[in-house]
């Protein structure tokens, strides 16, 4: 027979829930301001100084986290260890045939290795940006609000083409990146010579050098 599921677990399940729930119901309403920002065209060629001549060799330099990307760290290292125990008690529940305690279990489980994965892909991305991108100098095209971040659209040269890219940044204090940025402004870019269309603001990043 199975025991009463711990109360705990409950609620850690109830609030993965909620989670699921919130933040499918934001990407829906922010559909639709994203399509309207990324439908704007694209900055001309010749907007860009010099034209588009391939950004800077590679920066040179060690590669060191920033204070955002310390603590996305810790976060992977202290929910990384706290998720290992979920998944260990899963599968001990599972070992012992109580099925409803590890159906419960595998919620917040599920989730948090989920974030965990998720934030540590991140800070794999922004360090090889950092370590083996470019840099160029893009112009800032649309803003849209996302609670206390703003997604920032943005337009560089790469080759003899202008590409758009996206990235988010902060906006919660004055001393935020995003207050650091304008519509219309110039903003450092880094991206993969042998794929830019992976690539973020420089103030995005979790690493820098």
């Amino acid at each position: 027979m199975n025991k009463p599921l711990p109360l705990p677990l409950l609620v850690l399940a109830v609030m993965a829930g909620l989670l699921v729930v919130v933040v499918s119901a934001l990407m829906l309403l922010d559909t639709r301001r994203r399509r309207r920002a990324s439908d704007l065209p694209l900055t001309p060629l010749s907007a860009f100084r010099g034209g588009a001549p391939e950004a800077s060799s590679r920066v040179k330099g060690r590669e060191r986290l920033t204070s955002k990307g310390a603590t996305l760290l810790s976060f992977v290292c202290v929910f990384g260890a706290v998720g290992l125990a979920l998944t260990g008690v899963l599968l001990a529940a599972l070992a012992r045939d109580q099925r409803g305690f590890a159906a419960v279990a595998a919620i917040p489980a599920a989730a948090l290795d989920l974030a965990v994965v998720l934030v540590a892909r991140r800070l794999r991305r922004d360090h090889m940006l950092v370590k083996e991108g470019r840099l160029a100098t893009g112009i800032v095209v649309q803003y849209v609000p996302q609670g206390g971040y703003v997604l920032t659209y943005y337009d560089f040269p790469c080759a003899d083409q202008v590409l758009r890219g996206q990235s988010m940044l902060d906006a919660r204090t004055t001393g935020s990146p995003y207050f650091r940025t304008a519509k219309g402004a110039g903003v450092e870019v880094f991206y993969l010579p042998q794929n830019p269309r992976l690539n973020a603001l420089s103030l995005s990043l979790c690493w820098q050098l």
